[in-house]
């Protein structure tokens, strides 16, 4: 039983390791896009790889 737990704690610790490097990566780009969005909307729309339709 002890196992079990000591995988389980492990599983929950690789988790929350991979999800704290994704929001590292995704949350600056996010960011930056959002920023940019406001202040140049072609730029952010070229980063993002779609479309920009002016409105």
């Amino acid at each position: 039983m002890e196992v079990l737990g000591f995988v389980a704690f492990l599983f929950v610790l690789c988790l929350a390791f991979w999800v704290l490097i994704f929001l590292m990566l995704f949350a600056p780009y996010m960011a930056l896009l959002m920023i940019l969005d406001r202040h140049k909307p072609e730029l952010a729309a070229k980063i993002a790889g779609v479309e920009y339709i002016p409105h």
